[in-house]
């Protein structure tokens, strides 16, 4: 009987040192993760060579395009094996197989796919599961936050000019970055968040509407016609004024149709210090939105009062309507322009400011990529190759900007067009261009 019972004592004590050494999670501090910045989960106690997956999931509001609100399940999942010393930082280590396929701090959130299961989740949250041959090893929840603590952030509406201003906590005079979103206009909501993101990595954050389809300030348009280029000078000149903002150091960070404004700006105002302009235009495009004022030339853009040359547009309905992606409209009308394209062309050239184009070959909307090979070539010619950094991607449509949170999920979508981008490819390459993103920025305004 004593036999049995120290054999059977033996088992428990060796069950727990098995227990004692099984792989285990380690989540940030706090057990939270903000939308910008990168996660830092790490396995621990992973033996040589043993395998583990990290599988993440979480729950989500969608609205369709007709306003109707659907809760749907996102899951992403990576298979890491043991190193020396039993520590595996998820962040910074390829996983052997699952959702991603490279080291990437981004990757629990861009790489989620949709799955039908139904899961009890919290809105809000990641929940993290480490799971080893079919058995839950340890869990965790992870909040996601939408800006650092401390970030301060509020809607401003000056003279001329409205937008959402964000600062970080830490005490000093910040670089700004001027913030400039793309043809789906200006909201406040979209502005907070996206300030509130470029704040939470130190700087000073102004996401600048330039235009609104629902504006009712007299100042601030209500269609892409015209917009005076002047409302830019208008808001850093506000910016200086402000407490803990250091104008002299003021950066542009432009989306799309704002990433054309930002590099009309860098050719025509020497206060640009870095520019970042993501899948943008080296050519300015007709204005739309409303019908033209009797004479009135309809550009995008305008500067004192006189209207920049553009390239007309041929037929947007047609993209509109969905017989052609944007891009085919954007091709066939640049190239019935031929005659007057030089005109149209930004002259990048006259830049002061480094710049960073990001651009996507398989861009549904516009050639994002041969227009940033457009603009560097026109550098490079100029004897200016040192001032600017080119990234393209090679199978990424026109989705790739924002602060590394899209999820390849949402651009899964059909496009009348034979060479449709790939949705994780888009989402894993929004993840690198806000990394490029924000080393550009520390090593220009810091």
């Amino acid at each position: 009987m004593s036999r049995w019972l120290l054999s059977f004592s033996s088992l428990l004590s060796f069950a727990s040192i098995i227990g004692a050494q099984a792989p285990r999670l380690r989540v940030p501090e706090g057990s939270v993760i903000t939308y910008g910045m990168p996660s830092s989960v790490e396995i621990e106690k992973l033996g040589v060579g043993d395998t583990a997956t990290l599988v993440a999931w979480r729950r989500m509001v969608v609205r369709s395009t007709g306003g109707k609100a659907d809760t749907i399940t996102l899951r992403a999942s990576g298979a890491f094996v043991g190193v020396p010393g039993g520590r595996v930082r998820v962040d910074h280590v390829a996983p052997i197989s699952g959702t991603w396929d490279r080291a990437d701090p981004f990757a629990l959130v861009w790489s989620m796919e949709r799955r039908d299961t139904v899961y009890a989740l919290s809105s809000g949250r990641i929940h993290l599961s480490l799971e080893q041959r079919g058995r839950e090893l340890d869990s965790a929840t992870l909040l996601i936050r939408a800006s650092a603590p401390g970030v301060q952030s509020r809607w401003v509406e000056g003279a001329g000019f409205a937008g959402a201003l964000a600062v970080p906590s830490s005490a000093g005079a910040h670089p700004v970055i001027i913030l400039l979103h793309g043809s789906e206009g200006g909201d406040s909501v979209s502005a907070r968040s996206l300030a509130a993101s470029f704040a939470s990595q130190g700087y000073a954050a102004f996401a600048l509407t330039y235009f609104s389809w629902n504006s009712t300030n007299p100042g601030i348009p209500n269609s892409l016609v015209n917009v005076p280029v002047e409302m830019m000078d208008r808001a850093r000149a506000w910016l200086g004024a402000q407490p803990g903002i250091d104008t002299s150091r003021t950066g542009l960070w432009g989306v799309s149709k704002g990433a054309e404004l930002a590099l009309v700006i860098a050719s025509r105002r020497s206060w640009p210090r870095a520019v970042v302009a993501c899948v943008p235009s080296d050519v300015v495009w007709s204005g739309f939105g409303r019908a033209p004022a009797e004479g009135e030339v309809m550009s995008s853009w305008s500067d004192g009062g006189v209207s920049l040359p553009f390239v007309a547009y041929d037929r947007y309905a047609d993209a509109i309507e969905g017989r052609v992606t944007a891009r085919i409209v954007h091709d066939r009308s640049r190239a019935l322009s031929a005659a007057t394209e030089s005109s149209a062309m930004i002259p990048i050239a006259r830049s002061t400011a480094p710049l960073l184009l990001l651009g996507a070959e398989r861009d549904e909307t516009w050639a994002s990529a041969a227009m940033v090979r457009s603009l560097s070539d026109t550098l490079r010619a100029h004897g200016m190759a040192t001032q600017v950094r080119t990234r393209t991607y090679s199978m990424a449509g026109h989705g790739i900007c924002g602060v590394g949170a899209n999820i390849a999920f949402q651009f899964e979508r059909q496009y009348p067009t034979a060479m449709p981008p790939d949705a994780r490819a888009t989402a894993a390459a929004g993840a690198d261009a806000w990394r490029e993103t924000l080393a550009f920025f520390q090593d220009r305004l810091r």
